[in-house]
Order: structure tokens, then C-alpha cells, then sequence
């Protein structure tokens, strides 16, 4: 005996590649928000068909109420967080690539050159990520140095040691060796 599939679940599918083909579709020509959009209803809908109906039943009964309580809808309330979430995460990643090398990643990945582009990410990321590795190292050889004793009480400028004056030896004038040359060790 052989179960039928049900109309509502090849519907449900359906329109999930139309949604899919639509996000491909503005993705292509440049209308990210819309792109976007697509892409969010075409989640939707694969998780109503997932969930049988269930998720789009919830998304409805919080339409419902959000009406009546001057809320956002559903579906505007789910875009309003992945775009916040994207923002985040474009963010982070601007930052890691820095300003020069996203401007260029940009340029190369609006001619179609998407290989350039991500070199450039890379290149950047790169830059950053070693910048940031130097700091660490020039702070950890700063700790180094205050703990064998260099550091801002050196009377050097930058807490390294004054190394332009060659060091006393006991032939100096200035540097009496006899007192610690005649003292007895103490017990």
C-alpha cells in the first residue's frame, strides 16, 4: 500500500524554487534587498514544509496579533534580524579587511572578477591579522623587558634601556668597586 503525497507539501515546494530562482534571479542583477527578501521567503517556506505546516501556522497566529498591537509582521520582523545580524557580520568583516582592501575587493567583485575580489578580502585580512600579531609581540617583548628589569625607570624614552653610554668598568672614576670587594658576606 502506497501513500500519495500530499498536494499541500508539492505546492510548499514549489513555491520554494520560485523563491529561490527570484533571490538567484535579483542576486544576479545587482537588487541585493529584494535578493534578500527572496531568499528569507524561500526559508520560510522550506521550514513550512519541513515543520507540515506548522511554522507558517505560528507565523500567521503572530501576524494576527501583531496587527492588532501595532507590531511588526513576521516575516518583517525576521528580515529586521538577519539584516541586523548581516550588518554585524559585514561589519566585522570591513573591519578585518580594512577600508583600502574592501574599497578594491568591491571594484573586482562588481567587474565579475570574484577571484580579484577575494584575493583582495584575503590580502587585507592578511594585513590586519599581522598588524595586530606585531602589536601582541611588541607588547609581550615590552613585558619582557620591564620584567628583567628595562622598562620606564631605565631613564631611557620608551622603557628600553639607554645603550648609548658604554657600560662602567672598574677603571672608571666615577665607580667605587672597593666597598663591595672588601665587605665580608653576611651569615
Amino acid at each position: 500500500m502506497s501513500e500519495g503525497i500530499d498536494a499541500d507539501v508539492v505546492k510548499g515546494v514549489a513555491e520554494t524554487a520560485d523563491y529561490a530562482g527570484a533571490a538567484i534571479g535579483d542576486a544576479l542583477s545587482g537588487d541585493w534587498d529584494k535578493a534578500a527578501d527572496n531568499a528569507l521567503s524561500m526559508s520560510e517556506n522550506a521550514l513550512g514544509v519541513a515543520t507540515f505546516g506548522v511554522s507558517k501556522g505560528l507565523e500567521e497566529a503572530w501576524d494576527d496579533m501583531a496587527k492588532d498591537n501595532g507590531l511588526p509582521a513576521a516575516h518583517d520582523g525576521l528580515q529586521d534580524l538577519a539584516k541586523a545580524g548581516g550588518d554585524l557580520l559585514g561589519d566585522g568583516l570591513s573591519d578585518l579587511v580594512g577600508p583600502a582592501q574592501s574599497a578594491q575587493s568591491l571594484q573586482s567583485f562588481d567587474s565579475g572578477d570574484i577571484l580579484g575580489g577575494i584575493g583582495h578580502m584575503a590580502e587585507g585580512a592578511a594585513g590586519t591579522i599581522g598588524t595586530a600579531v606585531d602589536h601582541g609581540l611588541s607588547d609581550i617583548g615590552d613585558a619582557i623587558t620591564g620584567a628583567l628589569g628595562g622598562g620606564p625607570d631605565t631613564g631611557s624614552a620608551g622603557g628600553q634601556p639607554d645603550l648609548s653610554q658604554p657600560p662602567l668598568t672598574e677603571d672608571d672614576p666615577g665607580l667605587d668597586m672597593s666597598a663591595s670587594q672588601d665587605a665580608e658576606p653576611s651569615q
